[in-house]
């Protein structure tokens, strides 16, 4: 892991818009290149971007829900791609996963196993082997190019996932919602489902997933909370809460004759894979940068093994002073290059799952946000 990487500033009038979804992005990819961008949005489309020229080179446009078509019919909920960027993988309302190829777009398969809105796909790393979940609480594995099923352990939790993150191993680790706010890894091999909680009665859901590797995850909330797990621990080993400004109170309309505050969740959360370096976003428009830290290992042969793996489990993430920016609207997927050039950021006027606020007045679109790292 590289550790001290540096970011200068943030300057808000280099941020670059690209505008190609109708209604709110929702999610977002990159190349493991650093060439091409991939977003979804509301809109049930499906844009690729290159990163170079900023052009948008193909759209993928939705058709209308309950109709044969060839591609989405339902507001588009994630996005994956392989590490060799031969699988591009796309998930909707519609219960569909599209496969596609990401040069040219087209598609390769469609996967109809999901009954129900698949709200995630993951790849594992340097794998073909895919990781899709939906809202009942079903999460299955496939392995690219077969159609059928690897394993389904649909029956597992009965809680909605709402996000996924492939490990470098056959697992992959998942955040969940209503029925049970928290992440369960799932092991492919052993075929188990290992739950961690959040210890806080409060929370409602866990938005948003990132791994910084196979043993450290990092969750964002609705209680505006971000956990901090280790596979070693059932719950998290650091929190930090309020993770974002708090939000302003939201006057009061036709509809809502009353004051209350806006909704203030950690909607996305991301990092710079093999770095310390990470972000997260807000459902009010905000964007923190973040900085894992953790213990030296300690290579004295007097340390003994209950201490050293206390030590392991010592991990902490701490603001760093002066990376944030407020861009309004809602934050609803972020995704580092992996070449340090940019942060994407996936903003709308609504949230990616539904409408629950008042529609913010941004303009819906893919930022790029330049990172001076050094």
């Amino acid at each position: 892991m590289t550790y001290t990487l540096q970011i200068k500033c943030l300057e808000k009038e280099k941020i670059i818009l690209l505008k190609g979804h109708r209604k709110s992005v929702s999610c977002v990819c990159i190349s493991d290149d650093g060439k091409f961008a991939y977003t979804g949005g509301k809109d049930s489309s499906v844009n690729k971007w290159d990163l170079n020229t900023m052009v948008k080179l193909y759209s993928m446009p939705g058709g209308k829900r309950g109709t044969k078509y060839p591609y989405h019919t339902g507001p588009i909920l994630s996005i994956a791609i392989s590490s060799d960027s031969r699988y591009l993988a796309s998930s909707s309302m519609d219960h569909l996963v599209i496969i596609w190829n990401p040069d040219e777009m087209k598609v390769c398969m469609k996967l109809s196993h999901h009954k129900v809105p698949v709200t995630a796909v993951s790849f594992r790393h340097h794998s073909h082997m895919l990781f899709t979940a939906d809202c009942s609480g079903r999460v299955c594995v496939w392995n690219m190019p077969l159609k059928e099923v690897l394993q389904d352990q649909g029956a597992r939790t009965n809680i909605e996932v709402l996000g996924l993150c492939g490990l470098i191993s056959e697992r992959c680790v998942s955040c969940s919602g209503f029925g049970g706010p928290g992440v369960c890894v799932w092991k492919v091999p052993e075929e188990i489902c290992v739950q961690y909680s959040t210890k806080n009665v409060l929370e409602s859901s866990v938005e948003c997933i990132y791994a910084v590797n196979d043993e450290i995850f990092i969750g964002g909330a609705s209680t505006n909370t971000i956990y901090v797990w280790h596979s070693s621990r059932g719950s998290p080993v650091f929190t930090v809460s309020p993770a974002h400004p708090v939000a302003k109170l939201c006057p009061p309309s036709e509809s809502e004759p009353f004051i209350r505050p806006v909704a203030n969740w950690v909607s996305a959360v991301t990092g710079l894979y093999g770095t310390d370096l990470i972000a997260s976003g807000s459902s009010t428009g905000h964007i923190q940068f973040w900085r894992l830290v953790q213990p030296q290992p300690e290579r004295s042969i007097e340390v003994k093994g209950e201490q050293q793996q206390q030590s392991r489990t010592q991990v902490s993430i701490e603001r760093i002073p002066g990376l944030n920016i407020s861009l309004g609207g809602f934050i609803n997927g972020l995704a580092f290059s992996s070449d340090r050039r940019y942060l994407a950021v996936c903003l709308g006027q609504e949230h990616r799952f539904g409408h629950w606020e008042p529609r913010r007045h941004i303009k819906n679109g893919l930022l790029l946000i330049p990172l001076n790292v050094s």
